[in-house]
């Protein structure tokens, strides 16, 4: 969700008409008063079966909307990745589907983009990921795309995956991904069995440092190792420090929240972990913002039982 100066709350999402239809892009946009102001449902091709899936959404000062996506085709299993555009009004100001073959990417085309940020140019950066290995389901990389270039991390006979993009106040990239055990979909419930991935990139797309394996196999209070592990946000303050949240599952206490925070060069400041008391409680985020004092505010769900559910901030 993003609101724009006027007050107005846009969302987006994807969604099927009913059980037999293909998922399609819907973006809402309603008024401070809650009244809806305007709706779009996006799909590349209505007779088709393509599969419009929605990835990450932004806004700039203007209010004007940023989305990004895939749109998947059954028949070849490829995946074109899609930028929309809708003004404050709702009229649509750019539609991007692009269905280029990047420097080594074989095989099939497969990009999706998962999340989109602005930088103060006013350029696309998209995060996601690009299949570059021409065999599955081995070869799926981060993929980071900027305005004028393009790039992908991780080892071409494993997996990896791009969550979350932010940009600091130089225009630098900084992606929040995971990398997943080989032979294992990113869409199966074992992705999860991988290890947070960041990574920062110059505004031209340079590597500068990287940090995988955050958590690596050790053990939280010796109360046995992470068995699965979900990056959510990321967020960068004023000073360029970069906070990440996510979850973590042990055998013994279930999902916990963590946050980490790094400083520009990406060293480890501190890490904080929530764990509700009570045995196997399962606790995830949800989102993760700052206020302009570089306060973090963090929201989640918590599960103290098997039927029961709580909030929390």
């Amino acid at each position: 969700m993003a609101v724009n100066n006027e007050g107005s709350a846009v969302i987006a999402s994807q969604i099927c008409m009913d059980e037999y239809s293909q998922p399609d892009i819907l973006s809402v946009q309603f008024s401070p008063d809650g009244a809806l102001q305007w709706s779009h449902r996006f799909y590349k091709d209505p007779d088709s079966h393509m599969q419009d899936e929605f990835g990450g959404m932004t806004m700039d000062q203007a209010g004007n909307v940023y989305i990004t996506g895939h749109i998947k085709d059954p028949a070849t299993l490829n995946s074109y990745l899609s930028t929309i555009c809708y003004t404050p009004s709702g009229d649509t100001c750019g539609i991007n589907i692009s269905e280029t073959v990047y420097p080594d990417t074989v095989g099939d085309i497969s990009m999706m983009g998962l999340d989109i940020v602005l930088d103060s140019r006013h350029n696309r950066i998209i995060t996601g990921q690009t299949h570059v290995q021409d065999w599955m389901p081995g070869g799926n990389n981060i993929l980071v795309k900027g305005r004028g270039w393009y790039t992908h991390w991780g080892d071409p006979k494993k997996g990896e995956l791009g969550i979350a993009v932010a940009v600091d106040s130089a225009d630098n990239v900084i992606v929040l991904g995971i990398d997943y055990e080989y032979g294992m979909s990113w869409k199966s419930e074992y992705f999860l069995r991988g290890h947070f991935v960041l990574l920062k990139y110059s505004a031209g797309g340079a590597l500068l440092w990287s940090k995988s394996h955050i958590f690596g196999d050790e053990t939280y209070f010796h109360k046995g190792e992470y068995t699965e592990k979900k990056p959510i946000a990321l967020a960068v303050d004023r000073k360029g420090n970069i906070v990440i949240t996510g979850s973590l599952k042990s055998d013994s206490t279930g999902n916990d929240v963590c946050l980490i925070k790094f400083d520009p060069k990406g060293n480890e400041l501190w890490r904080r972990f929530y764990n509700r008391p009570e045995h196997g409680a399962d606790d995830r985020p949800v989102s993760m913002l700052l206020d302009s004092l570089d306060n973090i505010y963090l929201v989640g769900k918590t599960h103290p039982g098997i039927f029961d559910e709580d909030d929390i901030t």
